[in-house]
């Protein structure tokens, strides 16, 4: 198929429009935030796991924003549309899809590109709607299974039956909550159904233990409430549930579930690092890990909690994890370089962001007077700002040449693409000091099918309407 046909494909329903408008900005500018954030982790943010939390959660909302600023932002930049060569101008059109340009028929797309993918999607042949249909049902199946889990999971953690934590655990845990500042009131409870300690809630937040939590010796339950408690102070419960969501309904980006469990690693690092920080030794705690992990070898672990042992197979790493911030160099080395850091990375995140526009495409090629237009001249637009006016229409010198900038483009819901110019004009060849008195503020429409433009001008300001019965009216065809 050709370019123009996949465009006439992905163009041919709101849902296509939007997968394809996710996987061209996510797949491109987010695996470079993916692959930045890595980056930054391994050396400045690798003694850092809050810092580096914040980063993979940074790097999970721009996967989130580059396609809705892609649909919405307006244009930023300008990029040529070949003229009188559909073939081409389709070509490259796929090409910017692909390299974070225009997407068609939505946001700031010009009316004569939504034309031709509106046309092509309506010649589509059953076998492609069929395609069409069996893709748009594929990532709404996947993305209400994994909605449909999240909720489950929720349910399942506010209905779980639970035991008062006596006297000595409500001590313990209310010493903890105070030693880390946190001001919200915590419930600490404890469940038979609960295989591993883990935080859930966000308004009121809850420490879920085991049953048998109530036998385990006080130092292994200052260890577990602690990191339990670092998990509330940092909310990581309403982190780990928008990233629940985000996979849920991106489930078939790899960028978003790589962030995702570099998140949660992250969340778990920098707890373990607040209970450490409290005096805690390294061996000591990664032995009380290992001895809940044979005591409570399964529980309830759902999306948007943060379990003390994270997802399977990550007990071994997070050992590893606790030793080696036992023999790092402290959480206070290196603070300024690794919070410059971060800054740096939200930046760029940001700026990746705020630039995935839907590009400003050129006013450009030939227009002739249509029989009966009040403006007798034939326009040409070479050059991106550069415009020529020949009268009579049939020769080929031109009487007058200007410059001219785009002072804002739109598209109305017909697919017309509008223009509002401020042009200067010099008789003959452009003359900057005889231009700046010949000044034109020009309204332009074009059809959807980008063949027929209409056009407004006037010298004391930009026209607010076209006025067909205007001597500064004119119609023009695309030759």
């Amino acid at each position: 198929m050709t370019p123009g046909g996949w465009l006439g494909f992905f163009g041919s329903s709101p849902i296509l429009r939007l997968l394809l408008a996710i996987l061209a900005a996510d797949l491109v500018k987010g695996t470079f935030l993916l692959l930045l954030a890595a980056l930054a982790v391994r050396r400045p943010l690798r003694n850092h796991p809050a810092r580096a939390g914040t980063a993979w959660l940074a790097c999970l909302l721009a996967l989130v924003a580059l396609p809705l600023a892609w649909l919405w932002l307006p244009p930023l930049r300008t990029i040529p549309v070949p003229p009188g060569d559909p073939g081409r101008g389709q070509s490259l059109l796929a090409l910017r899809l692909l390299a974070g340009g225009v997407l068609p028929g939505l946001g700031n797309t010009s009316g004569a590109d939504a034309a031709r993918v509106s046309l092509a999607g309506r010649g589509l042949g059953p076998g492609l709607r069929v395609l069409g249909s069996l893709i748009e049902g594929a990532w709404l199946a996947g993305a209400v299974l994994g909605l449909a889990r999240l909720i489950e999971g929720t349910r399942r953690v506010r209905t779980l039956a639970v035991l008062p934590p006596g006297p000595a655990l409500a001590a313990l845990a209310e010493e903890v909550r105070s030693d880390l500042g946190v001001s919200r009131p915590v419930r600490v409870e404890r469940s038979p159904a609960c295989g591993m300690p883990f935080t859930f809630g966000i308004r009121v937040p809850r420490i879920v233990l085991p049953a048998a939590a109530s036998e385990w010796p006080p130092d292994r339950l200052r260890a577990v409430l602690l990191h339990e408690m670092a998990h509330v102070r940092r909310r990581d419960s309403l982190s780990g549930w928008a990233a629940s969501l985000i996979t849920a309904v991106l489930w078939f980006l790899p960028p978003a579930w790589v962030a995702a469990s570099r998140l949660r690693a992250a969340q778990e690092r920098s707890a373990d690092e607040v209970v450490l920080s409290r005096g805690v030794r390294a061996e000591d705690y990664a032995r009380t890990l290992l001895e809940i992990g044979r005591s409570c070898p399964g529980g309830l672990v759902v999306p948007g909690t943060q379990s003390m042992f994270g997802r399977r197979g990550m007990l071994k790493r997070r050992i590893e994890g606790i030793l080696e911030l036992g023999e790092g160099p402290g959480a206070g080395a290196g603070n300024r370089r690794a919070a410059w850091v971060l800054r740096a990375f939200c930046l760029a995140a940001a700026l990746s962001v705020f630039t995935c526009a839907a590009p400003l495409g050129k006013l450009e090629g030939t227009w002739a007077p249509e029989a009966g237009s009040r403006n007798p001249y034939k326009y040409a637009y070479p050059a991106d700002g550069k415009c020529l006016a020949f009268t009579p229409a049939t020769s080929s010198i031109p009487s007058m040449e200007g410059r001219f900038k785009v002072e804002k483009k739109w598209s109305d819901p017909d697919g017309s693409t509008w223009y509002r110019l401020d042009a200067r004009w010099s008789v003959g060849a452009y003359d900057e000091a005889s231009a700046s008195q010949n000044r034109w503020f020009i309204l332009i429409r074009i059809d959807p099918d980008g063949t027929r433009m209409e056009s407004q001008a006037s010298t004391s300001g930009f026209p607010e309407r076209l006025n067909p019965s205007d001597r500064w009216y004119g119609t023009h065809r695309k030759i």
